[in-house]
């Protein structure tokens, strides 16, 4: 529709497709349907915590839009733009790798919102995992945007590219937090998920007066820091709630981060090798086939049980459930 020139109706199409398609699919693996049957009693158990993540939601919302706003309203339209287009990869990464995840802790770990021990283990087995790919994914991204978006978006781009680099950190910092929301809502820290919220906003607005006096990039590293900072009330909520040791959260990313160092350092060699009239599809999967091998021998190395529980998680994802499952499966 984008190519026949129906414009914004292309997105519009866009939304509507993906939502029919979804419930097609739903509605062929699941036997529930949608009635206008409605419970009082579940009603009144699910509102308590329904109204923390719809104020959630909004502050999100508003926190989400507001780096573009500032950037558009006082910055300028063709910075805009460069962000716009730069944000896209690592958007398109974020989506799939921290949403799924997102979507499937908070009924994974309601499960047990009363066993804090096994709660609390497992975050950190889904932390590592989440490093481990995380690290990967948005490092590799930063460091071969220079030749990815011009690639993708046309040469007209290549300014997005520094902006693209910058935005995959900032992606990083935000999926390593990923477990945060989800814990403090399935061990009934609903209120303690508002204050989090509040305090990502508080960030983003200084963030934004910071970046409005020097440029987009020092309101994306502006982003950046104060996301890392405040993910320490996150690990504090979750102590206090759960026993959660913010050591053993943020211990999964030390091998990942030295591991996407080492990565880094090779694709930067391949790129002083590579001469710079290479095709561009060859030149980004050459850095992409170097990055990947640098990195997965740096974890081979140091942290080889990460590689072995990542491709258990693929094979019990892709095969076939057994017809009677061991008990506590």
């Amino acid at each position: 529709m984008a190519l026949a020139d129906f414009r914004a109706g292309a997105l519009i199409a866009q939304q509507l497709s993906a939502a029919v398609a979804g419930a097609i699919f739903l509605w062929s693996v699941s036997p529930y349907r949608p009635s206008f049957r409605f419970s009082v009693r579940h009603f009144r158990e699910l509102s308590s915590v329904g109204w923390s993540i719809l104020a959630s939601s909004l502050l999100w919302f508003f926190t989400s839009r507001l780096d573009q706003m500032v950037i558009g309203r006082f910055i300028g339209v063709p910075e805009l733009g460069l962000y716009v287009i730069g944000n896209k990869v690592p958007d398109m990464a974020k989506t799939i790798t921290s949403t799924p995840l997102d979507a499937i802790s908070l009924p994974a770990l309601s499960r047990l919102q009363k066993d804090h021990k096994k709660m609390r283990e497992t975050i950190y087995k889904g932390m590592e995992l989440n490093a481990t790919v995380s690290f990967a994914v948005f490092v590799g991204i930063a460091a071969i945007s220079s030749d990815l978006v011009p690639f993708l978006f046309g040469h007209k781009w290549v300014m997005a590219a520094p902006l693209s680099a910058l935005l995959s950190l900032y992606a990083l910092a935000n999926v390593l937090a990923v477990f945060f929301h989800p814990s403090l809502l399935a061990s009934g820290g609903a209120g303690r998920y508002i204050i989090l919220n509040v305090c990502q906003v508080i960030g983003m607005v200084v963030a934004c007066a910071f970046g409005v006096m020097f440029g987009v990039k020092f309101l994306i590293l502006g982003m950046i820091f104060f996301g890392l900072i405040f993910s320490i009330p996150g690990l504090l909520f979750l102590k206090g709630r759960i026993g959660l040791s913010p050591v053993e959260y943020c211990k999964p990313c030390l091998i990942p981060a030295l591991a996407s160092l080492f990565m880094v350092a090779f694709i930067g060699l391949a790129t002083f090798i590579l001469s710079q009239e290479t095709i561009p599809v060859l030149l980004i999967g050459c850095k992409i086939v170097v990055g990947a091998i640098s990195y997965l021998g740096f974890i081979f190395a140091f942290k080889r049980s990460s590689l072995v529980k990542i491709a258990d998680t693929i094979g019990h994802a892709v095969r076939k459930p057994s017809a009677t499952l061991p008990q506590g499966v």
